[in-house]
């Protein structure tokens, strides 16, 4: 009897962006990996953390300013539940405090807006495999 292969593991992942074009692009671009799936978009900060608790993805690209919640809110939370899913901010700020105090508070990845595609792709992919 010959033993099966198992599939490579896809990495779950959940974009929140309160901008249609930036959540699109991230879909796009990830959607190219196929060690990637995308499980669902969140356009507000109270979505994310809903669809987190529920989805559960391995990974939640999180932007830091949306409306009805923060980033920094969306974080707080969900680090408080411990969930399994690991945090990647997605933002268009470079401060480098803000990123030391990002990761202080818990979150696995930041990256810019403004970086390479394929530093975003690394980053999702190392952060989803650490997990």
């Amino acid at each position: 009897m010959r033993r099966q292969e198992s599939a490579p593991q896809r990495i779950r992942v959940l974009i929140a962006d309160d901008h249609p074009a930036v959540r699109r692009g991230l879909r796009s671009l990830l959607g190219e990996t196929e060690m990637i799936v995308i499980v669902g978009e969140a356009e507000n900060g109270l979505e994310a953390l809903h669809l987190t608790e529920r989805l559960q993805p391995d990974v939640l690209l999180l932007d830091l300013e949306m409306p009805e919640m923060s980033g920094y809110e969306v974080t707080e939370h969900l680090l408080a539940r411990n969930l399994p899913t690991r945090i990647v901010i997605v933002s268009a700020y470079k401060d480098p405090e803000l990123t030391s105090s990002m990761f202080a508070q818990g979150v696995q990845g930041y990256i810019s807006k403004d970086q390479a595609p394929q530093e975003l792709i690394d980053t999702v992919l190392q952060v989803g495999l650490a997990a």
